[in-house]
């Protein structure tokens, strides 16, 4: 997966099949309610569709096909079976400010994919993303999504957890579109790190956002 993508809507058409056809193919059960089941309804037939759509409606396909295609993308990777489960039974609306593993396991798939194009080796595992850096061993990432200014000290409690039995390892966090929405939005790192509490020594760890 590179970092910019584009796609006509003939070929985003062709990504819910795909992702019908995998899900099956690893036994995991999307439910008729499921906000993945609401995206794949969304990009099916979606080159015939566009030209009715309103403006709104283009943004969640766009959104719709991200998702979409980080699955379609991490087909043959080892150990996909975990985090697809977690996208088709979890909240998937980007602008919802509640914790969602799915969208976690969208933000992992992405990562693992960037991490391939850049000529690294890389694979799912434990904590989230494994880079393998031979002849230096490997390097663990944790990934997490931060919904809101309330979930932060929650996902940086979460990701430490994660991390912190790992000799080479990094916590990442993805703001997601319902924090950039909002006006004068700052992060102080130390300040959000102490109020932590009993997760004092997170203090000395980065604070990572990719946008």
């Amino acid at each position: 997966m590179q970092p910019e993508i584009q796609h006509s809507y003939e070929e985003i058409a062709k990504l819910p099949a795909q992702v019908t056809a995998l899900s099956e193919q690893l036994a995991v059960r999307i439910g008729l309610q499921a906000d993945l089941v609401k995206m794949i309804r969304l990009c099916t037939d979606v080159h015939k569709k566009v030209s009715d759509m309103t403006p709104d409606q283009i943004l969640e396909v766009a959104q719709a096909q991200r998702v979409l295609l980080a699955i379609v993308n991490s087909a043959h990777e080892v150990g996909l079976k975990a985090p697809l489960e977690r996208i088709a039974t979890s909240v998937l609306e980007p602008t919802t400010t509640i914790h969602s593993e799915g969208k976690d396991a969208v933000f992992e798939l992405e990562l693992l994919q960037y991490i391939k194009f850049r000529g690294l080796h890389a694979r799912l595992g434990e904590p989230d993303v494994v880079v393998e850096t031979a002849p230096y061993g490997n390097y663990f990432v944790a990934c997490k999504t931060i919904n809101s200014l309330n979930n932060i000290k929650g996902q940086l409690r979460s990701d430490y957890g994660q991390v912190e039995k790992y000799g080479q390892a990094r916590a990442l966090r993805q703001a997601m579109t319902s924090m950039l929405a909002s006006a004068d939005f700052s992060v102080e790192p130390e300040r959000i790190l102490r109020s932590s509490g009993d997760a004092d020594s997170l203090i000395d760890a980065p604070l990572d956002l990719i946008l």
